[in-house]
């Protein structure tokens, strides 16, 4: 799960949630509704990452990015916050996860706009 800027100008954030079933197997994403604690289905992640769990970060400007416990190698990936598509994939070679993770933005360099 991860909290994520409703937008680059918004104070206002979104907690964001990934279905994970066992260690590879993903639901998609959703979110929580803070006020009323309902949860409410984004949607899957696109492409061969469908059906796959993932650690999430979000950003100060309100993007989303998943890492995804993909074998071998894990991959990262930006995420739609309206659809669950993601988008940006990257392998990440030689990186390969165990049975818990964790996964965080801590800043941009510059010219960078990912994790």
């Amino acid at each position: 799960m991860a909290f994520a800027t409703n937008g680059a100008t918004s104070v206002e954030e979104t907690l964001y949630v990934v279905g994970i079933d066992g260690i590879d197997a993903g639901k998609g994403l959703a979110k929580v509704d803070l006020t009323t604690m309902k949860l409410t289905k984004i949607g899957d992640f696109s492409g061969d990452l469908t059906g796959k769990g993932a650690e999430l970060t979000g950003t100060g400007d309100g993007r989303l990015f998943g890492f995804f416990t993909t074998k071998p190698n894990a991959k990262l990936a930006q995420i739609n916050t309206g659809t669950g598509a993601t988008t940006d994939e990257s392998t990440l070679t030689g990186v390969s996860t165990g049975d818990a993770w964790a996964f965080s933005f801590w800043a941009a360099t510059s010219g960078s706009t990912r994790p």
